[in-house]
């Protein structure tokens, strides 16, 4: 009864009204879900969350929306979209296959089945034009990359005089084709030195080739949260920034150049001043902060002249507390340093420091969720074989969700030591004091509690080499006592 129920209102909004409708409907089926919610996004802002009900269907309502674009997050993955006032949009998606399986049906599904098309394309560009492309001088990729732009552009065309849209969803698409091609006309010096090991010859970009420029504009407030447009900003600032120390330092080789702090300085200049759009500016320095703390190469000698260059240019930046806190996390997981202030929870339900789980031994802290479950059962073999090899060595697991009797009953199914088995109590916090930006992140920490590397990878070749030094020094240590 529910499904005929659920059938009729979807034929019920999927034909109703025209364009000036007030009421707007977004919603559809998750095959095999992780998150038993949606969240709607607009500029990156929260604008509504839906459960999804026992046929992990969802549906939103809106009685007066802005028309724009839209991002839904169904966790861990997320996808944009257009939702104009008016339409009645549903999608059916499989989260084994996300992007590829994502389908749009209702009123508003053409302008975004191309929309997700385009976005699918994506990752044969990228094929072909590394690929192929880059090989040749600057005057001969640019002719390639112009036409694959204007094929992409003669789709996009046909579609539309076949298709009504707005105006608003004319230009998205345009922007989108745009912003995606052009990204490689200016990472082209740096790929090119890169991948070729050849010096380029800067005078080959002159204005010709840059002509493009004239026909984008990177400030439109109602892109600022969209991935093409900040994925062509990180793209931009980052081949201008390396023209500039290839001027200055000729001598550079390209690995010398990326690894400079000056080429990450001159990133941010760069951004500060081609960009005045406020959000999409705020948006962009907080990524580029990210992308270089987040950067395991870089030189960490030089954090503090990278934060107190991104204050300079980011005095009004809305994230800039966002960003202290990130720097100051991070120098807080540097080696040497202690946690003591991070504790968890065991099966019992009561609260333990990292100092007394640790009780004097050296300790590896490794992270898992229950949505993840292909790397939950990855991370269990891995740390199988590294016990069998450092069995002097704890290993620790740290569960990332937070509902306590679902751990625990995990723990039970998998037959988990519960004794090196804990749980966070506050994700956020948490996650951010310890940075698990990434699933196989581990923490190394000795058997006084002081980290060792708060950044290792445990499938890494070099991670035993970790384990086998820190195992060593603490055995002299123990000899000297």
């Amino acid at each position: 009864m529910k499904k005929i129920i659920y059938i009729i209102f979807i034929i019920t909004i999927v034909s109703c009204g025209d364009d000036n409708d007030a009421v707007t409907y977004f919603g559809g089926q998750i095959v095999n879900p992780k998150s038993d919610i949606v969240v709607l996004y607009k500029n990156d802002i929260a604008v509504d969350t839906v459960f999804l009900d026992d046929h992990n269907k969802f549906m939103f309502e809106f009685e007066d929306l802005k028309s724009g674009l839209y991002k839904f997050e169904s966790e861990p993955e997320y996808q944009h979209f257009i939702l104009e006032k008016g339409d009645s949009l549903l999608l059916r998606l499989n989260t084994m296959d996300f992007d590829e399986s994502l389908v749009f049906s209702g009123k508003g599904a053409k302008k975004n089945n191309f929309f997700i098309d385009q976005f699918l394309k994506e990752e044969d560009d990228e094929k072909l034009i590394k690929g192929d492309f880059l090989k040749y001088p600057a005057h001969i990729f640019k002719e390639k990359i112009d036409s694959l732009h204007n094929q992409r552009v003669a789709n996009l065309n046909e579609f539309e005089k076949h298709n009504h849209i707005s105006e608003y969803s004319k230009k998205l698409l345009h922007s989108n084709i745009d912003f995606n091609l052009y990204r490689y006309m200016e990472i082209y010096p740096l790929l090119y030195n890169n991948m070729y090991d050849k010096k380029l010859n800067l005078s080959d970009l002159d204005n010709n080739f840059y002509s493009y420029r004239k026909e984008i504009n990177v400030n439109q407030e109602d892109l600022n949260d969209f991935t093409p447009l900040t994925r062509y900003l990180r793209f931009y600032s980052a081949g201008e920034a390396y023209k500039n120390v290839v001027k200055d330092h000729p001598e550079f080789s390209h690995d010398s150049i990326v690894s400079t702090i000056e080429y990450q300085i001159e990133k941010l200049k760069v951004l500060g001043n081609e960009i005045q759009e406020i959000n999409t500016h705020d948006n962009t320095m907080r990524n580029a902060a990210y992308i270089y703390f987040f950067n395991d190469k870089r030189d960490l000698s030089k954090d503090d002249v990278y934060i107190n260059s991104f204050i300079t240019y980011n005095k009004e930046n809305k994230y800039l507390p966002e960003v202290k806190d990130l720097y100051k996390n991070i120098q807080g997981l540097k080696s040497g340093k202690k946690l003591d202030s991070i504790t968890f929870v065991c099966e019992q339900g009561n609260h333990l420091t990292i100092k007394q789980i640790n009780k004097k031994q050296l300790t590896v802290y490794y992270f898992w969720a229950l949505n993840q479950k292909n790397h939950f059962h990855n991370i269990i073999k891995r740390v199988h074989q590294l016990n069998k090899r450092f069995p002097k060595v704890k290993f620790v697991g740290i569960n990332r969700d937070l509902d306590q009797k679902t751990w625990v009953a995990t723990l039970k199914k998998y037959h988990l030591d519960a004794t090196c088995q804990y749980r966070i109590t506050d994700f956020e916090y948490t996650h951010q004091k310890l940075i698990i930006n990434k699933m196989n992140k581990v923490l190394v920490i000795d058997s006084n509690g002081v980290i060792i590397d708060a950044f290792a990878n445990i499938y890494d070749g070099n991670f035993e080499s970790i384990l086998s030094a820190a195992k060593n020094k603490e055995y002299i240590a123990q000899s000297l006592k």
